[in-house]
């Protein structure tokens, strides 16, 4: 028995090891939220009562629609769909049912170094409470040290619980503070190491949708509570870019949802770093490789309903991470521009807008302009850049603006683009606010047209299985 239980940790390694380089990890649509999104729904249901079969049908049209599911039990899909003048395959819907409005979407992102908050952190700024979004997007890069045991072996989920329940604090005690009400008693747990967290969060106003992590990328999404049931058709998508251009290190964790009739991405990356020559070649690769290799397969086909697959294919996208991309010019010349705070000079330079320019990556996509300072190297609890006095043969830092936002489609806007001043990591965290515009079908637009131009009768919209009364 001794000898047996000593050959055990042996084989653990090159196990887990195996595993990772084979990418053998979990299906892509398995991440983490909070809710039940149907139970608005079923409650709808509940108050229009068994008998009024025509409006019950109306509401479960509706949500067939939005939610792009198939119809319900309650009513026969075939007869309904064959005698009634709405049909998904044509442009009926688009120009008779559907009308636009815009939503707040704030984005954040950080790379917090593998370091934990602490306790009094205020993660307000940064998540853009004022005035509050509809939706928030939040990355992070380095969640975890990125350590030989993290990337080869089994992802450490211990700060996760942390930083979620700081956002969760963050977003619903600001609701309740906007509302006059009085504020939340709630406190981070950090005995778990699950992605989930305590109860309370469920019952206030923002919701966690999704959440997926890849060894120091993390992702997480919320969303008014009354919203959730418009988001439909979530899927996850991670790819590694890192050792073997394969492990989690580096790569992308992205996120494709469907707000009533509109598509977006959200592309949580960490790009391949380096001042080397060339190493601006090696980002440039991680991004196709991201977008060639991220995919959202939709394994149930619904006639007359186009999914978005990959990356580019969304509506709306918007790509954030630390990107890693450097200064383009000698030690001197920069720390000479930084010393001057002459930014515009120094994005002159920007490696990023280099190759955009040159049609190398991200050709098409676009960025507010930068007008805060370079976001990377800094001292650790300190306002002071990292590397001005750099020994002879040491790793040089430079700063830069490595940590964007960028954003691709028609109907986004970008309002606001910012770093905040925090002196938790070598990373000044970013963030930008966006007003987005969905195509949404009008339930007030659908009955009356319905009711108008349908053939069916009332009798033929009742629930086809009649239940014999006793």
């Amino acid at each position: 028995m001794k000898d047996k239980k000593k050959l055990i940790p042996s084989f653990f390694l090159p196990l887990q090891f195996v595993r990772r380089l084979l990418n053998f990890r979990a299906p892509e649509d398995e991440f983490s939220s909070d809710d039940e999104p149907d139970s608005k729904l079923a409650d709808e249901l509940e108050e229009i009562g068994e008998d009024n079969g025509e409006l019950a049908f109306l509401l479960l049209f509706d949500n067939q629609f939005q939610n792009s599911k198939p119809f319900s039990v309650l009513v026969d899909p075939e007869s309904a769909v064959e005698n009634s003048s709405l049909s998904m395959q044509s442009e009926t819907p688009n120009q008779q049912f559907v009308s636009d409005h815009e939503y707040r979407i704030a984005v954040g992102s950080w790379n917090v170094a593998g370091l934990l908050p602490p306790d009094d952190i205020d993660l307000h700024d940064w998540l853009d409470t004022t005035p509050p979004a509809d939706i928030y997007v939040i990355g992070f890069q380095e969640i975890v040290p990125l350590i030989a045991c993290n990337v080869v072996c089994v992802e450490d989920e211990a700060p996760i619980p942390i930083w979620e329940g700081l956002i969760c604090h963050t977003l619903n005690n600001k609701m309740e503070v906007e509302d006059d009400k009085e504020s939340a008693t709630f406190a981070p747990s950090i005995s778990s190491t699950s992605t989930m967290f305590s109860s309370p969060c469920r019952q206030n106003q923002f919701l966690r949708i999704v959440s997926k992590q890849m060894v120091g990328i993390y992702i997480t999404i919320w969303i008014r509570s009354d919203l959730r049931h418009h988001v439909h058709d979530i899927k996850v998508c991670s790819v590694g870019c890192g050792i073997f251009n394969y492990l989690g290190n580096k790569g992308a964790v992205s996120v494709s949802l469907c707000l009533h009739q509109t598509s977006f991405c959200f592309v949580c990356t960490h790009l391949k770093s380096g001042l080397k020559e060339g190493d601006e070649l090696r980002r440039n690769a991680d991004v196709a490789e991201i977008l060639h290799r991220t995919k959202f397969p939709r394994l149930i086909k619904q006639p007359g309903i186009e999914l978005p697959k990959t990356i580019m294919t969304h509506d709306q996208i918007i790509w954030l991470g630390d990107l890693n991309y450097r200064i383009d010019a000698t030690d001197e010349d920069t720390w000479a521009l930084v010393d001057q705070g002459a930014w515009e000079c120094l994005l002159q330079k920007d490696q990023l807008k280099l190759e955009q320019r040159a049609g190398h990556v991200f050709e098409g996509w676009n960025e507010n302009p930068i007008c805060f300072p370079p976001t990377y190297k800094f001292i650790i609890n300190s306002d002071e850049y990292f590397g001005r006095d750099t020994p002879l043969g040491a790793k040089r830092r430079t700063p830069a603006w490595c940590d964007r936002i960028l954003w691709y489609g028609k109907g986004l806007r970008q309002l606001e683009y910012k770093h905040i001043e925090s002196q938790l990591s070598d990373h000044r965290p970013v963030s930008s606010t966006f007003m987005a515009e969905v195509e949404i079908a009008s339930h007030g637009k659908l009955k009356p047209t319905f009711c108008r131009n349908s053939k069916v009768e009332a009798e033929e919209l009742r629930p086809t299985t009649l239940i014999p009364v006793l």
